[in-house]
This record gives structure tokens, C-alpha cells and sequence, in this order.
């Protein structure tokens, strides 16, 4: 998530998709999961039901976000 400000100077927060790698504001986010304990935001409702199929592919590709492989005790 990060702030900015919009052309008219109001302050916004925006989250990316990580499935298009869209850029959108919060307010917009048609749906929102919870994978290994991070949140992740969706643009569309055919972006998470890509994300719902196969979430380990799209999970290192958002900044921030946790390692693509995550080691098993």
C-alpha cells in the first residue's frame, strides 16, 4: 500500500493487483484475500479467481510481498 496524492491533492491510498499488476485506489478493491498471513487486493473479480487457482503464482511478484518459496520445518 502506498499514499498518493491525486491531481486535485487529495490524498489516496493505492494497493497493486498482483495477478494484472494494476495500480488501484482501496476504495475501488472489488475483493480481498489473505494468503500466508499477507492481504492482497484485486482489481477485478477475474483477477482473484486467477489468484484463488494458483496463488503461489502470483505472490512474489507483488513488492513487499512474501517469498515465493517459503521453506517447511
Amino acid at each position: 500500500m502506498r499514499v498518493v496524492r491525486t491531481w486535485n491533492g487529495v490524498l489516496t491510498m493505492q494497493v497493486t493487483d498482483p495477478v494484472c499488476r494494476r495500480s488501484i485506489p482501496l476504495e475501488t478493491v472489488e475483493a480481498h484475500r489473505e494468503f500466508l498471513g499477507w492481504s492482497y487486493f484485486f482489481c477485478s473479480a477475474q483477477c482473484v479467481r486467477r489468484f484463488d487457482q494458483r496463488p503461489e503464482n502470483y505472490i512474489d511478484r507483488q513488492q513487499g510481498g512474501p517469498p515465493a518459496h517459503i521453506e517447511q520445518p
